[in-house]
């Protein structure tokens, strides 16, 4: 039988997040009854005194862009006690600020995540749990030479199998840690990434295997699926997973002649197996481009993006009926998402582009630049949106539209709560509605699917955080095919934490 919605059930899971925020939230006061707001104060952490060029010094917000959440020894880190510090082992006795300040930085993300679906493919519980062990090693601290930055990194997903996580039965994931680190991998740990970032004045360039889902498509806020919107299409334009795996092989070029513009190209691997980097190492791959412009509206800081993208890869004739059930598997509730048996033979391409605006900040200026430069979102309100289109023969996802508004530390008692409201809409290929409807005579139509996500990040201390969140989506694609199910809820509960 058909699990439906449960109030009880939803109550249930209200009651053990508030719980778990009125006990660490005891803990914190008790520990030190006088904290104040972790991001009143100016940031501490700055540049250090290095032997050489340090991107650590210069541009400390590519660390971010990398990992989790903040690493310990840049801009934002704080110390003290539990209500205070940004990570909860802290500085173990100065060993770790003295690391920092060397050039090594080693960090621990865990985010632990119930899930319930209502209606969709499979309703339902899950719980499972994405963690994140990386190392960074800045040259220019380390005297090795200038403008270097080593990046190494081991991702795990434990918990339920996928079955179960990916119960809505959407085309896009309704969470980013479910295809982390590699799509199928329901209980393992996997060595993702291993690159170069080399910066030699204006110019830069990135070599090895970097994690595809981060770097691309960013926004001035909101990218960060441990702590803000879980579901994809808020985090990277879902077109994406179209055409490559969530770690890719690189070598990429980047060039900012100013502040204002930042620009970038490079070819990328569309079938890492970070397991067996040689396998097909770049038989097929991905050319990918984009420019940024970054400006100021009345005060405001606002950006742009656009970027364009081209494959050898094949694609498929998705009025194939064979090619139509492989699309259903790869997009399935098994989660596998196995290689697509190639058809025709032919090149495919992408555009996509996004903007970011602040409409109200509320950080003093003297301020945003070096907030802004660490990678954390100013305090404030902002909008951002993402637009996507790919051939109607090439992929089964040929438009993608996103909107969402994002507020950060609007309260002064809660400087670290964010909270969000956003839509998303993904125009299903032509071809592969025709193909379905032929493999089926006629008995299965599915239509383009559409959601909304809202959450709020409660803060329990910097360093640990409670993200509740409610999606609901309508034709999500895999229960329309298999079942006629034309809508799906989503109820999460996330604990993040720093270490």
């Amino acid at each position: 039988m058909e699990q439906r919605f449960s109030p009880n059930r939803a109550l249930r899971v209200v009651l053990l997040g508030t719980a778990a925020y009125l006990v660490a939230s005891s803990v914190a006061l008790a520990a030190d009854p006088k904290t104040g707001p972790a991001m009143s104060a100016p940031l501490e952490f700055g540049p250090v005194d290095a032997p050489k060029l340090s991107i650590a010094n210069v541009a400390p917000g590519v660390y971010s862009w990398f990992n989790d959440g903040l690493v310990f020894g840049l801009p934002g880190t704080r110390t003290g006690s539990l209500g205070e510090r940004t990570h909860l082992t802290d500085d173990w006795g100065g060993l770790r600020t003295k690391w920092a300040e060397n050039g090594v930085f080693l960090s621990l993300f865990n985010t632990t995540a119930y899930q319930y679906v209502s209606g969709g493919l499979n309703s339902g519980d899950a719980f499972f749990s994405n963690t994140q062990l990386s190392l960074d090693l800045d040259t220019g601290r380390l005297g090795w030479w200038s403008g270097g930055l080593f990046h190494f990194s081991v991702e795990s997903r434990y918990g339920s199998n996928n079955a179960d996580v990916f119960g809505a039965g959407t085309l896009v994931p309704t969470y980013m840690g479910a295809v982390l680190p590699q799509p199928g991998i329901a209980n393992g740990t996997v060595f993702t990434n291993a690159f170069l970032e080399q910066a030699f004045g204006k110019f830069g360039l990135i070599v090895g295997v970097i994690p595809g889902l981060y770097v691309p498509d960013r926004t001035l806020f909101g990218d960060d699926w441990r702590n803000f919107f879980g579901n994809y299409s808020f985090n990277e334009n879902p077109i994406f997973t179209q055409f490559y795996n969530p770690q890719t092989t690189t070598v990429t070029a980047s060039w900012s002649p100013n502040e204002r513009l930042a620009f970038s190209l490079g070819v990328y691997d569309a079938k890492t197996d970070t397991k067996n980097i040689t396998k097909d190492f770049f038989k097929e791959y991905n050319i990918y481009g984009q420019a940024t412009y970054s400006y100021q509206a009345s005060g405001l800081p606002g950006q742009v993006l656009v970027g364009a993208l081209w494959s050898n890869q094949d694609k498929l004739n998705l009025r194939d009926p064979l090619n139509v059930t492989d699309v259903a598997a790869k997009f399935g509730v098994g989660g596998a998402f196995p290689s697509l048996s190639p058809n025709i033979g032919d090149s495919s391409w992408f555009v996509i582009a996004n903007f970011s605006q602040y409409l109200y900040v509320k950080t003093p200026p003297e301020m945003r630049k070096e907030i802004m430069a660490s990678g954390a979102p100013l305090r404030g309100i902002g909008m951002f949106g993402r637009f996507g289109y790919s051939p109607g023969d090439t992929t089964a996802i040929t438009q993608h539209y996103s909107l969402a508004a994002f507020a950060h530390g609007l309260f002064d008692a809660r400087p670290d709560d964010t909270f969000g409201l956003g839509g998303h809409y993904n125009v299903l290929s032509g071809d592969l509605k025709d193909g379905l409807g032929r493999f089926s005579g006629g008995d299965i139509a599915v239509d383009d699917e559409s959601g909304i996500e809202a959450f709020y990040n409660l803060s329990i201390t910097p360093a640990l955080s409670l993200i509740a969140s409610y999606q609901h989506v309508w034709n999500p694609f895999t229960a329309e095919l298999a079942g006629g199910e034309d809508s799906a809820d989503v109820l999460m509960v996330r604990l993040n934490s720093t270490f």
